[in-house]
């Protein structure tokens, strides 16, 4: 069974998979946070045969979790009540985000387009991490 990734923002949501063997992540999408969010999840986890969902969790530099650690769990607890029977995981994101803008300037993206990229790149960057924890 695959994963999904997920970086759970305000505004956007970066959505990435595992390959079938769970070896490598990949950026999917990024989907707006509005309503259907949860269905489109749902959706994807049936039609790739998600086993496990791995939600970056944004804890802050000094180890404790705030405001958006707060959100980002009660997004987590709502998942859970969806996707009964799939494992809900989540994992720490700290830096996730800036690597992603990193390889981007790096790639000389800029603007726009790097706006639309760094969060399905920050939640492969989470999906991996949490990948080459498990192996």
């Amino acid at each position: 069974m695959r994963m999904l990734g997920i970086d759970y923002g305000d505004k956007r949501v970066g959505i990435a998979v595992s390959d079938s063997m769970n070896i490598i992540a990949t950026g999917f999408e990024i989907w707006k946070n509005e309503k259907g969010l949860y269905k489109k999840i749902e959706t994807m986890v049936k039609e790739y045969d998600v086993g496990t969902v791995v939600v970056g969790m944004p804890i802050n530099m000094d180890g404790t979790r705030g405001y958006r650690a707060e959100i980002t769990s009660a997004f987590v607890e709502k998942l859970k009540k969806i996707l009964r029977g799939i494992k809900i995981t989540t994992w720490d994101e700290r830096l996730s985000t800036s690597f992603s803008l990193k390889i981007l300037s790096e790639a000389s993206v800029k603007g726009r387009k790097k706006k639309k990229t760094v969060d399905k790149i920050a939640a492969a960057f989470i999906l991996q991490g949490f990948l080459d924890s498990i192996k």
